[in-house]
């Protein structure tokens, strides 16, 4: 093992091998960790050369190193070895950064063995006292988290800030809840943060944990000037066993399964609270944007995905309207009907009245996904707001802080105002233990600059309280970014408990409020209304006829490798005798469209000798191309194959 008072003189001080004494050299003696080493002790590594190998090293109860130094001062890895004398082995605890290091981008546990490979450079410059090298073929390399992350553009943050809030509440860590929700709010720049996050236990993956958050770099300038100024989304997940990623192949497996489902976690809070196309950065200066092999390929379906996602239930209507002069009406009912198939939005059916019958609205299918955040997030959307709004409201924000952090007793008068509402001078008095001269200046300074109101009660005495509910939300959110926990929900609009007492309004209560929200939308007040009473499960007669045919096309696909157009109008035409064949055959373009994106085997449409239109699998040969396997080929297909 190391030993700190021996390698810390020898790296540091350069001495040649004929000079050093092992265990003598070093720190002083009061400060050695270990006694002079036994001469037959072969467990003691040195560094072997120094020639152009740059380390730093820290003792401590081991000894941290720092390699690989690289052009900005920064170091690749940090090391720190400890020996554990009760399991007779050195433990090497290494932290790095995957954009280090060349690995496979669509499978990020491979960053593990190339971080080992490099690793290995730092082992060669040691030596045991007997002149061995370090055997790495005996090493065990044993994962304990990982984090991913994106970077996204700052306007979006309090956005991300209240979604990650509420995922917290929605999936909450029920080991540690009060540290399942942390939240640092910039006490001078009011919207921006410190650090947001949340401990999830997503019961969709067999309750795996995973900590979310957005954060921003140390000292952090708004609006940004520089690239990593803007804020990061980053999913952390710990590995629960310490198995032998090297050698262990049902480990790797599990590795590599835990990885892809925080990666797929991160997706989802993407598509929920950004737009991809406009909001996501290069994580560093030179990188390419985050975008994944479907984004590449599919463009256009995955922005339709992307809108459905980050909103309430959505219209067909309204996503046309969307993609207008974009994406063409026939092509956006089309990403629809395909993201259907795949399973990634649903159809659903809201009954309005009687009369009316049912309409349908579209949702997002993801695991994540939940029409009530949806919704809120809709109505704080910081897009429905003139950027001279913004502006005006974080001016607001710093000239209250500057206010309301004049003085401690300023902070006291307004702390005691929030817990009672209204105060006099005399209960501030007895309350704070201050002079009355000097919670009166106080007070007026505080109502001379609108922040509190004077009123006389009753007996004539004067009151002060908050000038209006708006100026308290202010007031309350500068609290909680100086530290200050208020008891009660300081903004109900951000959790869904809002929802749940607007449940148990009045119908009357409920007519005024969807009144107020025509302001987001002319069918805001219809979606609220949707959100409150939940979507049915509700099949059209055509989705009926839709998804019985996707079945079977997926099904004759597998068994045998292809089907005709005249089985697929047999089959429809049992559910709805009066289809078109023209209906048919687009159910079979859609089925076509979303089996390819899925399937590493791609579906063909093409005519046949011996059977007409048909829909076939093909597969891809050692060149590359997709080509008639040679089971079918009987069938005689225009089509040979295509690349």
């Amino acid at each position: 093992t190391f030993v700190a008072n021996t390698i810390g003189a020898f790296v540091g001080r350069n001495f040649s091998r004929e000079k050093v004494k092992r265990g003598e050299i070093g720190l002083k003696r009061k400060l050695r960790y270990y006694m002079p080493l036994d001469e037959e002790e072969d467990l003691v590594v040195v560094l072997k050369s120094s020639d152009g190998v740059k380390f730093k090293y820290i003792i401590g109860n081991g000894i941290h190193f720092f390699f690989g130094k690289l052009s900005n001062g920064y170091y690749k890895v940090a090391i720190s070895v400890y020996a554990n004398e009760r399991e007779g082995v050195t433990r090497c605890i290494v932290h790095s950064k995957g954009h280090y290091y060349d690995y496979d981008r669509d499978r990020p546990e491979t960053v593990f063995f190339r971080l080992f490979d490099y690793l290995r450079g730092f082992f060669s410059h040691f030596e045991t006292h007997r002149g061995l090298r370090i055997d790495l073929s005996r090493a065990k390399l044993s994962p304990f988290w990982i984090e991913q992350k994106i970077r996204y553009v700052e306007t979006k943050e309090l956005n991300i800030v209240r979604l990650i809030r509420n995922l917290g509440l929605k999936y909450p860590n029920h080991r540690s809840p009060p540290k399942s929700i942390r939240i640092e709010e910039h006490p001078s720049q009011p919207g921006t943060f410190y650090l947001c996050g949340a401990i999830i236990v997503h019961p969709f993956w067999e309750d795996m944990e995973v900590y979310l958050k957005s954060y921003r770099k140390k000292g952090y300038k708004t609006p940004a000037l520089e690239l990593e100024d803007h804020p990061a989304i980053e999913v952390k997940i710990h590995f629960k066993e310490q198995r032998d990623l090297l050698r262990d192949k049902e480990f790797q497996e599990f590795v590599r399964e835990d990885c892809e489902k925080a990666r797929c976690f991160l997706n989802e809070v993407a598509l929920m609270g950004l737009d991809l196309e406009r909001d996501l950065l290069p994580l560093h200066e030179g990188d390419d944007l985050p975008y994944g092999k479907l984004y590449e390929k599919h463009k256009e379906l995955v922005k339709v995905l992307n809108y459905v996602a980050a909103n309430p239930p959505v219209r067909k209507e309204e996503v046309v309207r969307r993609f207008e002069g974009e994406i063409k009406k026939k092509k956006v009912v089309q990403y629809l009907n395909i993201l259907l198939q795949i399973g990634l939005i649903k159809k659903e059916g809201f009954k309005v009245k009687e009369k009316r019958g049912t309409i349908a609205f579209y949702t997002a299918n993801i695991p994540s996904y939940s029409s009530e955040i949806a919704m809120l997030l809709k109505m704080h959307n910081a897009d429905d707001v003139d950027d001279v709004d913004v502006k005006k409201e974080i001016s607001e924000g710093k000239r209250l802080l500057m206010e309301i952090t004049s003085s401690e007793l300023t902070l006291d008068v307004l702390e005691e105002i929030i817990k009672r509402e209204a105060v006099t001078v005399p209960l501030l008095q007895r309350a704070l233990k201050a002079g009355r001269e000097k919670i009166r200046y106080v007070l007026d300074k505080l109502a001379s600059t609108g922040i509190l109101m004077r009123y006389k009660g009753e007996k004539r005495e004067i009151y002060y309280r908050f000038a209006s509910e708006d100026m308290k939300t202010k007031v309350l959110r500068v609290f909680q970014a100086i530290g200050y926990k208020a008891k009660e929900l300081f903004d109900p609009m951000l959790t869904t408990r809002f929802l749940e007492e607007l449940k148990s309004a009045s119908d009357m209560l409920k007519r005024l409020i969807m009144g107020l929200f025509r302001k987001y939308g002319e069918l805001m007040p219809l979606k609220l209304e949707v959100v409150l009473r939940g979507l049915q499960s509700h099949k059209f007669p055509f989705d009926k006829v839709k998804e019985l045919l996707g079945k079977k096309i997926m099904e004759e696909v597998r068994k045998k490798g292809y089907i005709s157009f005249r089985e697929c109008l047999e089959v429809a035409r049992g559910k709805m005798p009066d289809i078109s064949g023209e209906k048919v055959e687009e159910v079979m373009k859609e089925v076509q469209a979303s089996f390819n994106i899925i399937s590493d085997v791609k579906l063909c449409r093409t005519i046949t000798e011996k059977a007409g239109l048909c829909l076939i699998a093909y597969e891809r040969d050692e060149e590359g191309m997709f080509c008639i396997p040679q089971r079918l080929a009987w069938l005689k297909p225009e089509v040979r194959g295509f690349t």
